[in-house]
Parts: structure tokens; sequence; C-alpha cells
């Protein structure tokens, strides 16, 4: 039987955990300012994307083994929103979603590919950090040979130009876009393995997500 002392430490923990929820909710609901006039819809459905991965990852990470498995679905909501800063069309936002809008994405395979057996194998290890490595390396290298009115954002836009190449842009767009592609196939081909081992329970867990997981990434 949970002592008082630790039933006191599990309410301030859920109240500690229901505050920064809100108060992140708040800063991505400003974020995304320009896209409530825009894209009102498409405004909601990022912010209730955050408060459910958010909310899954706080009851998540509480459980036995899965620590990891929750804030990384908590860093994941986090971030979601934060690739549609590019909508600000000023200063360091549009670099940033260019750069680091794929964040979610990293972070939510990584949370797949824990749960429910968090411990991840060489290959799977390989998986993330080749990931990670071409959803940010790539981007990052775009706006090295780019200008910013060649993604639409304005001019005066704060951006690397270090040596613009429009025919060397254009092709490594297609590259980067290529290597996407097959990342995102060799996920799902990841995620289907990992459901043909989960049981009972699990299993009936993880069929929502990991069908919108394949989903997102077709």
């Amino acid at each position: 039987v949970p002592s008082s002392g630790s039933r006191r430490r599990a309410v301030q923990d859920q109240v500690l955990s229901g505050g920064a929820m809100l108060m992140v909710s708040g800063m991505e609901a400003f974020a995304q300012r320009p896209l409530w006039h825009s894209t009102t819809v498409l405004a909601v459905i990022d912010l209730a994307a955050l408060v459910a991965f958010m909310v899954t990852g706080i009851l998540l990470k509480d459980e036995a083994g899965q620590r990891g498995t929750g804030w990384a679905l908590i860093l994941a909501g986090v971030f979601h929103p934060l690739g549609w800063l590019n909508r600000w069309n000023t200063g360091p936002f549009p670099l940033y979603a260019s750069v680091f809008g794929f964040l979610d994405d990293i972070f939510g395979a990584w949370a797949l590919l824990r749960y429910p057996y968090p411990r991840l194998g060489p290959r799977q290890r390989i998986f993330l950090a080749t990931l990670s490595a071409w959803l940010i390396g790539g981007p990052a290298f775009l706006a090295a040979v780019s200008k910013p009115t060649w993604h639409n954002f304005s001019a005066a836009s704060w951006w690397p130009d270090l040596f613009p190449d429009h025919p060397l842009y254009s092709t490594a767009t297609y590259i980067v876009d290529a290597g996407a592609l097959t990342l995102s196939l060799i996920f799902i081909g990841m995620l289907l393995a990992r459901f043909s081992r989960v049981k009972g329970l699990d299993r009936l867990i993880i069929t929502p997500v990991i069908v919108g997981a394949i989903a997102s990434a077709g």
C-alpha cells in the first residue's frame, strides 16, 4: 500500500505535469498565431496532437521501464507545432522550421521503437541515428546552399546563405526527399515487424498508434 508521502508526491507530480502541459500548450498556441488566421483547422489539429502526445507521455513515463519512452512522446508533442514557425516568415523562424521541423518525427520514431520493449537493438539504434542525421543534416545543407526566397520566405529572414547554388540546391532537394521517403518505408517495415512480436494487451494498445504512424510516414 503506498504511503501518504508517496501519494502526496504522486499528486504533486500530476499537478506539476498538468501545469507544465498547460504552459507549453499556451506557448505553442502563441507560436502558431499566424496559422490560426490562415488555417484554423490545421492549428487546432496540431494543438490537439501536442496535448495527445504529452498526456500519453506523462502517463507512460511512470510505467516500469517506459520513462524514456514517455519523455520521447512529450518531446514529440512539444516540437510538433514548432515545425510551423515558418508561417511567421520573419527573423529566425523560417530557418528553424526548415532545419528542425522534423524533430517531432525523430522523437516520435524513437518512442514507437521503444514501446513496449524499451531496449533498442543495434539495427534500431543505427536507424534512429541515420534518421536524425538525415532529417536535420539534409535540411541544414539545403539551407546553406540556398536563399530564403527559394523557399518562398521573405528575403529579410535570417538565413546562412553560405554558398547559394540553385542547380546544387535542386539536386540536393531531390536526394534529401528520396532519402526521407526511403527512411519512411524502412520505418514502416520496422513497425510492422514490431507489431508481429507484440501480444495480448500491448498489441491492442499499440495498434492504433502504429496505424497512425504508418499513415503519417506514408
